[in-house]
């Protein structure tokens, strides 16, 4: 008798029967009872410490890093047009004219039949483009000649001069001239908020994969739960059976059940293993470093707040996000780095009219020796000389400038709408996440009110069994419902963390858009974002 009152009470203290459990998977027991703060002392891992990893090792992050240098190198690109160009160059020449009979010597011969004539040419000049479409800069010019004929002695001249090109109609302004210029710095703006918005989502993707590897834990430990329930339930019908209480095809019944509930613990295994391999990606560790990675040191969050559900709220979190979403700030810097190009392209549709203008002074030296080549400037200096003159240019049909201005025109338009469609998405992915995270509050809620109303009912029907009233199919099928409702209540509590996450990524209030470096903050996953 008083086995048989032992194995009748089997039926209503299973719960307590958790020590086997470490039987099945040891190391799940460390890791379900995991504290609520982060205890980095215990090799576990935290939220915080995942996050900073994916800011730290995420090759996507190093890879929108280099964008940035690579659109910095574009922009120094576009202002080397506005650098000084230096530029000289040395010519020698010899040519040996023939001369007529009248200029050759008395005395003949090939010598004397030809002018051996020696050109030397140095020139130096020193140019740059302002901003304001002028072209200026000072040119210097030394020429040596010398021939037996004409001059035997040699003649030195030189001309010292400053030049400039003032642009009429094309080419002129600063809008114009240097409009890739101003496209590539408003482009440099753009690729670091494109960085930001990289490491928002990278940094959302590690914390739904943190949430999702606790939350397999969670679902190992409901497995487990149902598994050791239904070891107990085997033990306990096993007893009855040979007490001669109950059918021994009960026992057939319990010990399938116990099979199916060994599957699914399997199942919830290879769930940890997969969720642990994606969270280890997120954090953007190396292969070697993959296997080894830590427990969770945090539990899912047990509440969150919910939103107010009205238009008013709606409203505010979309002007929220499109004052803080990087990838939205984005897009506007692109259409603001088309207007300078746009500017330029109808520029060039006008006609090129260029006035010239130079001044300097020219001087002479006669001489064979370097040294009256190289201070000619200095010598026979009768005064200043201006030149000044106008270059007109046009092409009949030009189209060259048409179809360039016809691609600006199309592309501008094209980021104009790829923003506008950018706030479109933003604002759905507000809305959503709103709805995500005021629904999961009321499913976890629902959910709590299921697990605690199945567990009345399974120990009413172990009772009623325990009398003699209750049958084994009732009460395998409430252990059955009691574990999906566990299932439920830890997917409810997923379903709200990560709906948090996804409403701080809708949201842009996970890194600052124009933050010089971005700093990985935990509470931002547990708190609500503030709309303005």
């Amino acid at each position: 008798m008083s086995s048989l009152l032992k194995a009748l009470g089997g039926f209503c203290i299973a719960p307590a029967l958790w020590s086997q459990a470490s039987e099945i998977r040891p190391f799940v027991a460390a890791s379900l009872a995991a504290p609520t703060a982060p205890d980095s002392s215990s090799g576990r891992l935290t939220l915080q410490q995942a996050l900073e990893s994916t800011l730290q090792r995420h090759p996507q992050g190093r890879i929108g890093e280099q964008q940035v240098v690579a659109t910095l190198g574009v922009l120094r690109e576009a202002s080397g047009i506005f650098d000084a160009i230096y530029a000289s160059g040395l010519q020698q020449s010899f040519a040996a004219t023939p001369l007529t009979t009248a200029q050759q010597g008395p005395a003949g011969g090939a010598a004397s039949k030809s002018a051996a004539t020696n050109l030397t040419t140095f020139n130096a000049s020193a140019s740059r483009l302002y901003r304001n479409g002028i072209t200026a800069g000072p040119v210097v010019e030394l020429d040596r000649a010398r021939d037996r004929l004409l001059d035997p002695a040699g003649i030195n001249q030189s001309r010292l001069a400053y030049q400039m090109t003032i642009p009429l109609l094309r080419g002129r302004g600063a809008e114009v001239v240097a409009a890739q210029e101003t496209s590539a710095r408003v482009q440099v703006d753009a690729s670091k908020l494109d960085l930001n918005q990289t490491f928002t989502d990278l940094l959302t993707n590690t914390a739904v994969g943190y949430w999702d590897f606790v939350g397999s834990l969670r679902m190992l430990e409901v497995a487990i739960s149902s598994e050791v329930r239904g070891r107990t339930l085997v033990e306990n019908v096993d007893a009855l059976v040979r007490a001669e209480r109950i059918p021994r095809n009960d026992s057939n019944e319990v010990r399938a059940n116990l099979a199916d509930r060994i599957a699914g613990r399997i199942a919830a295994e290879q769930q940890v293993a997969v969720a642990r391999q994606q969270l280890a990606l997120a954090m953007g560790l190396p292969p070697e470093v993959m296997a080894g990675l830590g427990e969770p040191a945090e539990d899912l969050p047990e509440a969150i707040g919910a939103p107010a559900n009205d238009p008013e709220t709606a409203r505010r979190y979309i002007d929220l996000a499109l004052s803080q979403r990087s990838d939205y700030l984005a897009a506007r810097k692109r259409v603001e780095a088309e207007r300078p190009l746009l500017a330029r392209a109808k520029n060039d549709l006008r006609q090129r009219v260029d006035l010239t203008l130079s001044t300097g002074y020219s001087g002479l030296r006669e001489g064979i020796y370097p040294s009256s080549y190289l201070v000619s400037p200095f010598y026979g200096v009768r005064g200043l000389d201006a030149v000044a003159g106008v270059r007109y240019e046009f092409s009949p049909r030009n189209n060259a400038a048409e179809g360039r201005l016809a691609q600006i025109e199309a592309f501008t338009r094209q980021v104009e709408l790829r923003a506008a469609d950018t706030g479109r998405a933003i604002a759905t992915a507000v809305l959503i996440a709103l709805a995500g995270v005021r629904n999961a509050g009321l499913r976890l809620e629902k959910a709590r009110e299921s697990v605690q109303a199945f567990e009345a009912a399974l120990y009413g029907e172990r009772e009623k069994y325990r009398l003699g009233f209750g049958s084994l199919v009732d009460i395998l099928t409430i252990e059955d419902r009691l574990t999906a409702s566990l299932a439920v209540q830890v997917q409810a509590r997923l379903d709200a963390a990560v709906e948090m996450a996804r409403l701080r990524q809708a949201t842009g209030t996970l890194v600052e858009p124009n933050a010089a470096a971005p700093v990985a903050n935990r509470e931002a996953f547990v708190t609500l974002p503030v709309p303005r």
